[in-house]
């Protein structure tokens, strides 16, 4: 299997689509990591329910926001990655109450900023394991994919999609 760029890139009639869903993730990108960093710290803090909370409601909004926008408002898949961007934006919300609640272990504010070396240190040792776990991912789920396309190209269609 060759790593072309043809292989890997979207056809001519899904390009379009890509791109308009690809750019509206990017612009929201900011949004889709702050709710999955202060999800994953409130679970960290042993927060279960909280957590699980403020996914579920980005989850379920952007299950009742897709609709809306994809067919009521006609923006077809733009109008998915708005919903997605929006339903992460009201976990965040969620989130946020939990935080400023004061129940939780982590206390914002501006006098805990510091850019002292060894916090940073400290903060990329932790990330980083995690970060090349969801590169990893992200690599083996296209990998996964383009093997199924190639299996469906020699197989004529038969053995439909499976993964």
């Amino acid at each position: 299997m060759s790593l072309s760029y043809k292989r890997w890139a979207p056809t001519p009639d899904t390009f379009a689509p890509t791109h308009a869903y690809a750019a509206v993730i990017l612009l929201g990108s900011v949004l889709l990591m702050v709710n999955y960093a202060m999800g994953q710290l409130l679970r960290a803090e042993g927060a279960m329910m909280p957590s699980m909370l403020g996914m579920f409601i980005g989850t379920v909004s952007n299950i009742i926001l897709d609709p809306i926008f994809i067919f009521a408002c006609n923006l077809g898949v733009t109008g998915a990655a708005i919903a997605t961007v929006l339903g992460n934006g009201l976990g965040i919300c969620f989130y946020c109450f939990c935080y400023a609640s004061g129940k939780s272990a982590l206390q914002i504010g501006r006098s805990y900023l510091s850019s002292n070396g060894i916090i940073w240190k400290e903060i990329f040792t932790i990330g980083t394991p995690s970060g090349l776990n969801q590169l990893l991912v992200s690599v083996a789920l296209i990998f996964m994919q383009q093997c199924r396309r190639q299996l469906q190209r020699q197989s004529g269609g038969r053995h439909g999609n499976f993964v």
